[in-house]
């Protein structure tokens, strides 16, 4: 992987979250323009106030096809954690979606110091087995115990997402703390997945900030899951996810 060709990108917003700008197809047409083998749409979950989802889009998703213009189209949910370690995941989504991240964010779970809590909420989220991508837990504005995190996600197989976004998270302190946790997940042996966390469809891909941090923490590109669209299929079908292993032709 280089940067300026990822192979796959699973945290993408569309129009259907209310502060975000392109549809699904013009993601699709522009990860074939920039040759990316897979993408994921991963709109906010429904109790985000003002920028959620109706329960039917995720709900209906299974009505667009998996594989479009040689883009293997991956159907999910950027779930919202509550205060009390539970998310806005509803069980059907479990057979309906191809996958499930879930993250803290305002006013749901309001802004902590908290390490203790925030730490114990995230523990329930990851042990819970119905989430298999963390989203940004490196976050300033939601410490946690990083080590604890990254044991929990060890044992129960959740990925942990390196945010790559440039415009919403970026911060010299972010960035240490999302080495902190590349050094320890490497460490641990847990995945790790990278995510451009695109708001439009002209930020696919845009690893540019999680290429540096994994450079910066000695880690090789090709330990996340980006590198290969197989692992990511691999990934999903260990956590019991069906579907996955019906896309596995198309990385053939």
């Amino acid at each position: 992987m280089d940067q300026d060709h990822c192979l796959l990108d699973l945290h993408t917003h569309t129009i259907a979250s209310s502060h975000a700008y392109s549809t699904i197809y013009e993601y699709i047409q522009e990860a074939k323009r920039r040759a990316v083998k897979m993408i994921g749409c991963s709109d906010h979950g429904t109790e985000l106030i003002d920028g959620a989802d109706h329960h039917w889009h995720f709900a209906n998703m299974k009505c667009i096809p998996s594989f479009i213009d040689g883009v293997i189209v991956l159907k999910g949910i950027e779930g919202n954690i509550r205060e009390d370690g539970t998310t806005d995941c509803y069980d059907e989504y479990k057979n309906e979606l191809d996958y499930m991240m879930a993250g803290f964010h305002a006013p749901l779970y309001n802004r902590s110091s908290n390490i203790a809590h925030n730490t114990d909420s995230l523990v329930k989220v990851i042990s819970s087995g119905f989430i298999d991508i963390i989203t940004h837990p490196a976050n300033k504005f939601y410490p946690i115990d990083h080590k604890t995190i990254v044991a929990c996600a060890k044992e129960y197989n959740v990925a942990l997402e390196i945010n790559s976004s440039n415009f919403s998270r970026r911060s010299r302190k972010n960035e240490l703390l999302q080495l902190d946790l590349i050094n320890l997940a490497c460490e641990y042996k847990v995945p790790l997945i990278i995510g451009s966390d695109a708001h439009c469809c002209y930020n696919l891909g845009d690893f540019a900030l999680a290429y540096k941090l994994l450079d910066e923490a000695g880690c090789p590109r090709n330990y996340v899951l980006n590198s290969s669209p197989r692992k990511v299929l691999d990934f999903l079908i260990s956590r019991n996810h069906k579907s996955a292993k019906k896309l596995l032709k198309y990385c053939d």
